[in-house]
């Protein structure tokens, strides 16, 4: 799967993406930037509710910039991942721990180089505070302007 690149807010270089498919079946599309020389780590970035991967280009380069990898996904229901409704406009979830399966699944799948830093982008991605936070339970966690940061 492709992301959209235009001429005022082009893909950032060195990009692979594609699609996972997570246990109860939701196809979730996702992007990953290769790390930089030296690189510090890996930001998973989660978006928030209607946002989708393409709104987040500034920030990747800005990530890769100061050494970090990066990766992303577009949750059930948003962007260019799978919905359960017929109507395309509209997201859905049966259950917010849907939400955690996406996660879960995408750190296992893509993002599964440590250590790693989360970065949501508003409270529409608690599931990565919460359902990244499991495998990552041991490491402090601060808020910062909305974002929680998590570090070794």
């Amino acid at each position: 799967m492709t992301l959209v690149s235009i001429p005022a807010n082009p893909v950032p270089e060195d990009v692979v993406a594609g699609t996972i498919k997570t246990p109860d079946g939701a196809e979730l599309r996702f992007a990953r930037w290769a790390p930089p020389a030296g690189r510090k780590g890996t930001v998973c970035v989660f978006t928030g509710r209607g946002e989708q991967i393409e709104k987040y280009f500034e920030t990747v380069r800005d990530l890769r910039d100061r050494g970090f990898a990066v990766a992303m996904i577009d949750w059930r229901g948003q962007g260019h991942s799978s919905r359960r409704l017929r109507d395309p406009r509209k997201g859905y979830v049966r259950d917010f721990s849907d939400f955690e399966v996406d996660v879960e699944t995408f750190v296992q799948q893509v993002s599964s180089r440590s250590p790693h830093r989360i970065c949501r982008a508003c409270t529409a991605a608690d599931p990565a505070a919460d359902g990244a936070g499991r495998p990552l339970h041991s490491r402090r966690q601060r808020r910062v302007g909305g974002r929680i940061l998590v570090r070794q």
